[in-house]
């Protein structure tokens, strides 16, 4: 039996190829579905996150979370999980 590719036509796959095909894009798709990551922006972005003032936002963006944040220039972004895990770590340490 010819392996299937990309030029193999559609019309020359059994039903049991087509489903096996569908089922298998359908899974790897849901896998990086489950992946997406969640950002914020700004210092503003930070104190929603974390319920503080600008002054503790900063703080943050300079110690505790800034493994978590990219800035270009003036847009700061910050990877949610990443900065929740950063600062659930420090705090542990600390009580």
């Amino acid at each position: 039996m010819e392996s299937i590719n990309d030029t193999t036509p559609v019309a020359m796959l059994t039903v049991g190829q087509l489903k096996k095909l569908i089922t298998e894009s359908y899974s790897e798709e849901q896998k990086h579905k489950g992946k997406s990551r969640r950002y914020v922006y700004g210092l503003e972005g930070i104190c929603s996150l974390f319920g503080c003032r600008l002054n503790k936002a900063e703080q943050l963006k300079k110690g505790i979370i800034k493994d978590a944040v990219s800035q270009h220039g003036r847009k700061i972004m910050v990877d949610v999980e990443k900065a929740i895990a950063l600062y659930e770590a420090a705090t542990k340490d600390t009580k």
